[in-house]
């Protein structure tokens, strides 16, 4: 089971899914603000080492989650582009040169 402190620190160290390129980043950022929605009330302060509070909102959170999604459709895996019906792949066995 996850702590609430751990689905924080899942939050952000799978935040840059997007710079890394990172599919598994992504998923991992996904469950963990679906586990921030889980754990914490609907409204939370969390400090930082600076001391400055941040908010999460479970309306923040959904947002993230759909920009994760958005993302993952549009750079899917390897074997999810060698799946696709739509890539035609050119046939150069009778070429002659």
């Amino acid at each position: 089971m996850a702590t609430l402190r751990e689905a924080r620190e899942a939050y952000v160290e799978n935040a840059d899914y997007a710079e890394l390129a990172s599919r598994t980043k992504a998923l991992a950022f996904i469950t963990a603000c679906r586990r921030l929605k889980i754990l914490q009330p609907a409204r939370s302060a969390m400090t930082g080492s600076t001391g400055l509070d941040q908010w999460y909102s479970v309306s923040e959170l959904d947002m993230e989650i759909r920009r994760a999604e958005s993302w993952l459709a549009a750079n899917p895996d390897a074997a999810t582009r060698s799946a696709n019906p739509d890539v035609v792949y050119p046939d150069f066995t009778g070429f002659r040169g």
